[in-house]
């Protein structure tokens, strides 16, 4: 592992030297859950700009929230309180739809849109509706096609199944059992993960909502949901997250024990229940590799999972920070996993 870890900071720094992020925390984690964690860079610009980047501070993991999302269900799965054959509407009677089923959209191809409505002044009223309205673009089963509602409707679901509100839930039957207690929603008033401010690591500026977010949640249909939802919404350090893709590595008890042989069974394309699938050769025709799985996050975030080699990948960044104008990102990214997967 350790020339991985050089590897990925090597990567982290020139992007850093390069003025592409401020800083960058890369990790790796094993089968046996060996660690190996580095920190390069700053916290951010302006008042952030003199403040070192360590090992301890916490990252708004944003659509990596899927993957944690993703793990209660298959919980759920095992524990017989639910299927992915579960339709939506048999949990939730006021949804729109009643072919769309729990699996699919852990799959991402119920036929549900990306996202909801685009409008500038988007409201919490606005936003639910457009989540229970259950309107397709594809025929459920069909299309792969990312969707951020279908994660928003599986919290809902989630609420459904257990009778607790999403924070409460997911803290006391995921995080808490898996010791993962530097990682949590943020929730004012009703729980989730407690921490100093000044641990956060600062995303956008957003004059509407005060300037700079720092510990609060920067998607903002995450914001209206009050901060806990099931795409967006987990914040959490860099060892924390490398402790929850071991999850993926060594299930405890309450997973499948071959989780590589149980998302590879769950293929639905080039997806997996919650991952991507490492792919080359074009979009058009790709070729999947079913042991590689990866899923990114729009603040700059990355996880991966190397069934070849048994270890786990954990990139944490701010690149939205002060701007999401940062779009090199969306390349330069990939310069992490390629490094991880392509370990000789």
């Amino acid at each position: 592992m350790d020339q991985l870890i050089e590897r990925l900071e090597k990567i982290a720094q020139t992007m850093v030297d390069d003025g592409r992020l401020f800083g960058a925390t890369v990790g790796v984690v094993n089968f046996k859950g060996q660690k190996e964690i580095a920190s390069v860079g700053k916290v951010g610009t302006g008042k952030f700009a003199d403040e070192l980047l360590s090992v301890n501070h916490i990252y708004d993991l944003a659509s990596l929230t899927k993957l944690y999302t993703t793990m209660r269900f298959i919980q759920l799965f095992k524990a017989g309180q639910v299927t992915p054959n579960t339709t939506v509407k048999s949990l939730l009677p006021d949804y729109g739809n009643d072919r769309v089923t729990v699996g699919q959209l852990l799959l991402h191809n119920a036929g549900l849109p990306s996202s909801v409505r685009q409008v500038p002044a988007l409201t919490k009223s606005m936003l639910e509706t457009d989540i229970m309205a259950g309107d397709l673009i594809n025929e459920p089963g069909r299309v792969t096609k990312y969707s951020d509602v279908g994660f928003m409707l599986l919290g809902k679901v989630l609420t459904a199944v257990t009778g607790l509100p999403l924070v409460t839930d997911m803290t006391a039957n995921l995080l808490t059992p898996k010791k993962l207690t530097a990682s949590g929603y943020r929730v004012p008033g009703i729980g989730g993960l407690q921490a100093p401010t000044s641990r956060f690591v600062p995303t956008e500026d957003v004059p509407v909502r005060g300037g700079i977010l720092q510990g609060q949640v920067d998607d903002f249909k995450a914001h209206l949901l009050g901060g806990a939802a099931g795409h967006a919404g987990m914040f959490a350090t860099a060892s924390d997250a490398l402790s929850f893709v071991h999850e993926w590595l060594m299930p405890d008890d309450d997973l499948p024990a071959n989780m590589a042989g149980y998302l590879a069974a769950n293929q639905a394309g080039i997806r997996t229940f919650g991952w991507h699938f490492w792919t080359y050769g074009g979009e058009d025709n790709p070729v999947v590799v079913t042991d590689w799985l990866y899923q990114t996050g729009f603040t700059g975030t990355i996880m991966a999972i190397n069934y070849r080699t048994m270890q786990g990948l954990v990139v944490l960044t701010n690149r939205v920070h002060p701007s999401r104008d940062n779009t090199s990102w969306l390349k330069d990214r990939y310069e992490f996993t390629q490094a991880f997967f392509d370990q000789v």
